[in-house]
């Protein structure tokens, strides 16, 4: 993973700074500031997101919440190459 790339996950449950988020078998966050609504009422759901940042020594995944509509035009944009 790299930072920017869209990434599917599930939120896991609710953390004390937003949510966990499992991602290719790893554990991210999802900061409250980040997450948008529709994509915090999905607990569950496979859904994307961007990764924000990465902290490779500590093994920190920040993401970020991708709207499905943006989501939907990057995977048919991907498809056609």
């Amino acid at each position: 993973m790299r930072s920017g790339k869209m990434v599917t996950g599930r939120i896991l449950n609710v953390t004390t700074k937003g949510y966990a988020v499992g991602v290719a078998g790893y554990v991210a966050l999802l900061e409250s500031n980040h997450a948008l609504p529709e994509t915090a009422a999905q607990i569950g759901t496979l859904q994307p997101f961007y990764v924000a940042s990465m902290d490779k020594p500590r093994k920190l995944i920040k993401l970020s919440g991708v709207r499905r509509e943006v989501a939907d035009m990057e995977e048919m944009y991907r498809q056609s190459m």
